[in-house]
């Protein structure tokens, strides 16, 4: 074989292993919704529940290792189900990719959790955080009676 063919070749290896490592998990617990976002929010209105919106990239190093880590632990997803409308929005693929600029995310990942009344942002976390920074994030901004702080 050819020095230039096993270049070629070991190139070609690299690249598709790497698009298995980039590849988005399956085993995220999170109770992300299959909506729009104002479907989300109509929603998060009715059940008063603030709406939590994850802007993600398929090719975003700390968006996937927050859907293998933080998004699959147990506690932060119950927490999430039982409080939030969870909504995740793909910035290359999704219809609702125009509301990044609404909310000026230009960083990924970035958690948004929105208040559905007033749309206004209750709390913003921009970078990979762990599922007990998160959890503990989402838990300080809630009432100690439960109720959403809106």
């Amino acid at each position: 074989m050819t020095k230039p063919l096993r270049t070629v070749l070991f190139m070609f290896a690299f690249v598709i292993a790497s698009a298995f490592t980039l590849a988005p998990p399956d085993n995220s617990c999170m109770p992300f919704e299959d909506i729009t976002f104002e479907e989300a929010m109509a929603k998060g209105k009715k059940e008063h529940k603030l709406v939590l919106v994850d802007f993600r990239a398929d090719w975003c190093r700390p968006c996937i290792q927050m859907e293998r880590q933080t998004f699959t632990d147990s506690a932060l997803c119950i927490y999430s189900s039982a409080n939030f409308i969870c909504l995740k929005i793909d910035i290359d693929k999704s219809p609702d990719r125009d509301v990044k600029s609404k909310f000026s995310v230009f960083q990924y990942p970035t958690i948004l959790v929105l208040n559905p009344e007033t749309e206004e942002t209750v709390l913003r976390l921009i970078g990979f955080k762990t599922a007990e920074i998160m959890h503990g994030d989402l838990k300080g901004m809630r009432r100690p009676d439960g109720f959403p702080t809106y």
